[in-house]
């Protein structure tokens, strides 16, 4: 794990993560997709082990713009 850089490991599935909401945690991904307002179709997407959605709204922003 230290020489990969990572804080955990899980034994079921190797690159899930251990997210934490609403006082409870389970091992999982963080999944963004980001949708046009006319059609409902999914222009963009990333999923990703970061457990905080604060720094998801940036890059999903600008991969929606440089499709749309």
């Amino acid at each position: 794990m230290q020489a990969a850089g990572d804080k955990q490991v899980s034994s079921i599935d190797e690159d899930a993560r251990l997210l934490s909401k609403g006082g409870s945690s389970t091992a999982g991904y963080n999944v963004q997709i980001a949708v046009d307002e006319k059609y409902k179709l999914i222009v963009a997407q990333e999923v990703t082990q970061d457990g905080n959605d604060k720094k998801q709204l940036y890059p999903m922003l600008n991969q929606a713009q440089s499709i749309l």
